[in-house]
């Protein structure tokens, strides 16, 4: 005859267990429900997915500034704004950081206090980019160091459709962690766009640093992607082509070139050139300075031949003979311009 199982009933008082009874190690993920911790009962500090492109402001491929209202971007994917009598102007800081960061955004206010006077720094995420994420909570973190409390806050908002929450600092002189959550709208178009946006209150300078969105509604502590990763998210919507070191005012190479012979006058050549990274949307490519040429003009950029992967550069010979181009000199190269 079977025994039935032995069944340990224990009083309400031992029911719980206390955390100075477990082991170091006792309960891992074999252990843990599937989706047992809600995103509620995360902390602060556990590391998360990055929905922002150089949250770290470590990247700067256009030059390290100062860029004004009105430039399509200042560290790569963030662009300063100002309107109505309001100005700003930022510039990477090498001096004023936070914690581990290589740099920081000086930002600039001025003109404000007038009527309508605004200024702000934001970055655009398409929500044909993040579409996955519409109708969900997100939560955004961001370091910033203000001269008085009060003085510069944080915003999310999808423009035309819906404003979220906003906070501002509430100390000054150091380094602080402004935090938002807000639950996305539903149903909102491919073409719209959420906005992260820093805006200075009051005329004066601040830093910026370490911005962090994620979805959930627990904002996270910033976390450094790896250097070639953090570049490769950069380069998807912006690379220069054939300047050393790769900011507009280096010294330039002849990466872009092209020779070909021409058996008379209007013979062509067809150059393809690969980006590093695919870019996210049919790009703009501009040629940057005056090339050197012999026997053909300036060459074109683009034109015909250019897609997400690359583009093409063309010339036609101006007689019979050999012909080349090459870009050479300060700033001579390409720029690729991909904002979706």
């Amino acid at each position: 005859m079977t025994q039935p199982p032995i069944q340990l009933v224990l009083a309400p008082a031992e029911q719980q267990i206390k955390t100075g009874q477990m082991v170091d190690g006792a309960v891992n993920s074999a252990k843990i429900l599937d989706q047992g911790i809600a995103n509620i009962d995360l902390g602060y500090d556990v590391g998360r997915q990055n929905l922002l492109t150089n949250g770290g402001f470590e990247i700067w491929q256009r030059g390290s500034g100062p860029f004004a209202s009105g430039v399509s971007m200042g560290p790569d994917r963030w662009t300063p704004s100002a309107g109505s009598g309001g100005g700003i102007s930022v510039s990477q800081d090498n001096g004023n950081v936070d914690n581990y960061s290589k740099s920081s955004v000086q930002v600039v206010a001025s003109g404000l206090g007038a009527g309508g006077a605004y200024a702000a720094f934001i970055q655009d995420i398409k929500m044909s980019e993040i579409g996955m994420y519409v109708g969900t909570t997100i939560s955004v973190s961001i370091r910033v160091r203000a001269s008085a409390a009060g003085s510069i806050s944080l915003s999310l908002l999808v423009p035309t459709v819906a404003s979220g929450p906003s906070v501002s600092n509430v100390q000054s002189g150091v380094f602080e962690t402004l935090s938002l959550t807000w639950a996305m709208p539903a149903g909102m178009s491919p073409a719209s766009y959420l906005r992260v946006q820093i805006s200075p209150l009051v005329n004066g300078t601040y830093n910026v640093d370490n911005a962090m969105l994620v979805k959930g509604s627990v904002p996270a502590e910033y976390v450094p992607m790896h250097p070639a990763d953090d570049l490769a998210r950069c380069l998807r919507y912006y690379e220069i082509i054939g300047l050393n070191p790769p900011t507009i005012g280096g010294s330039g190479t002849n990466i872009l070139c092209g020779t070909s012979y021409a058996a008379g006058a209007g013979s062509p050549i067809y150059i393809p050139v690969l980006f590093k990274v695919i870019k996210a949307v049919t790009p703009t490519v501009t040629k940057l300075g005056t090339w050197a040429v012999t026997n053909c003009g300036q060459p074109s950029a683009g034109g015909g031949g250019l897609d997400p992967t690359g583009f093409q550069l063309s010339a036609a010979a101006s007689a019979a003979g050999t012909f080349y181009f090459f870009a050479q000199g300060v700033n001579g190269g390409a720029s690729v311009e991909a904002n979706p």
